[in-house]
């Protein structure tokens, strides 16, 4: 079961700021996520951040992002995922999200402070260099679900706001 919102319609950037404001989902299966993919294919894809709950819920701080790029099956297939480890009642606070698009590098904040730098290598730089729709996703990831799941049926990514700032390059 899976919630989502894009900008594929209205608007694709390419290089620039975003900021999300919100408060997770709380529970076991929960998997959220807000992300960059490519206009046109995939990938690119830069995971602002995942969330999962997992199998008992006592993983729901785990946050990870990703950056996917290059032909799957392919030499040129690459991806970096890093994990960080967030506040402990994250799932029930709201928090602010962001991520620094550029042509030389990707930074990802939470609550305003720096939580990972990723410079743009030769590798990624073309696949990294095109419109991107920005993508909301909630979701319950079906294998982690309890036997009686009808309490985490209903489970909400609450958002405030969501801002872009495009840089003029």
């Amino acid at each position: 079961a899976v919630g989502l919102i894009n900008s594929d319609i209205s608007f694709t950037p390419k290089y620039g700021y975003f900021e999300l404001r919100c408060r997770m989902p709380q529970g076991p299966a929960t998997w959220c996520a807000f992300w960059l993919t490519g206009k046109y294919h995939w990938p690119p894809e830069i995971d602002i951040f995942e969330n999962y709950g997992g199998a008992s819920g006592s993983t729901v701080n785990k946050q990870t992002q990703s950056i996917h790029w290059g032909v799957s099956g392919k030499e040129t297939r690459g991806y970096i995922t890093r994990s960080a480890k967030i506040y402990p009642k994250k799932d029930s606070s709201f928090h602010i999200y962001g991520c620094e698009w550029t042509p030389n590098a990707v930074r990802f904040y939470t609550d305003g402070k720096l939580i990972r730098y990723q410079r743009v290598n030769n590798k990624m730089q073309s696949w990294l260099n095109e419109e991107m729709t920005i993508i909301l996703n909630n979701g319950l990831e079906e294998k982690h679900l309890p036997q009686n799941y009808s309490k985490y049926i209903t489970s909400h990514m609450i958002v405030d706001y969501l801002k872009v700032f495009q840089l003029a390059i």
